[in-house]
């Protein structure tokens, strides 16, 4: 039996067949990651369907049930992103951003929602895709170990910074860089990784990131987050495979 009702706000990240027409998705709220089960979400005839449209900003009624679970009574879309399957790359910069929200954050971790909603936003605008997958990797980052990108991480030195390594911990400066071994980089490139790092949410489309810098600033994040995760990012490769 259900115990209260409660009203949900935010986009939805995911869905998954449960059962024969029914959907579990994973709504990102403005606080958290929450499953809802939606009945009769695969039934493109019923009025839930709406609350599996991946992207889509919506409302959703839901039953509290004395189990924990939650399950969808009613669904209202408040802003349709589904244009965004029409491109395959801002499709999967969406589907990027998802998947970094559903395996960097956990239960009490702070979400990035403003990012994700900019990064929508800017994506339906036409900005960018791969400035924006770049940016919304950094956020999957900060979540675990923020690098330091300030100062050199292992002398403290503000000056100098010619080298950055996720391994290291950060940016190095020319001194500690020769003693680890590390090379000097292409200055884009260090400009870009601080860039990705300071931004604000509300500043997405401030500027576009040259292309090749970025290119090798997001390979280099994604597989810090992966070997972070121990996970695949699968909606990188999909990237790579489609010539981002």
């Amino acid at each position: 039996m259900p115990n209260k009702l409660v009203t949900l706000e935010g986009f939805v990240i995911s869905s998954a067949k449960y059962q024969e027409k029914d959907a579990l998705i994973k709504l990102l709220t403005r606080d958290k990651v929450v499953s809802i089960k939606v009945r009769n979400g695969f039934d493109v005839a019923s009025k839930n369907h709406l609350a599996i449209l991946a992207f889509n900003k919506v409302s959703i009624d839901c039953f509290e049930m004395t189990s924990g679970y939650l399950t969808a009574s009613g669904v209202k879309t408040l802003v349709n992103y589904t244009s965004l399957y029409e491109k395959i790359t801002p499709n999967l910069v969406g589907q990027l951003a998802g998947e970094i929200v559903l395996k960097c954050f956990g239960e009490d971790d702070i979400v990035p929602y403003d990012f994700y909603e900019e990064t929508l936003n800017q994506l339906m605008k036409g900005f960018d895709p791969l400035t924006l997958a770049f940016i919304f990797a950094c956020q999957g980052i900060k979540e675990g170990i923020t690098p330091e990108i300030n100062e050199c991480v292992n002398c403290g030195k503000k000056r100098n910074l010619v080298s950055f390594a996720y391994d290291e911990g950060g940016f190095l400066c020319d001194e500690c860089a020769t003693e680890a071994n590390y090379p000097k980089m292409d200055n884009n490139y260090l400009k870009v990784i601080r860039y990705g790092y300071l931004v604000d949410a509300k500043q997405l489309s401030r500027a576009v990131l040259p292309k090749g810098p970025t290119l090798k600033a997001l390979e280099d994040t994604i597989k810090a987050l992966e070997e972070q995760l121990g996970a695949k990012i699968k909606s990188y490769s999909l990237m790579t495979e489609a010539g981002l």
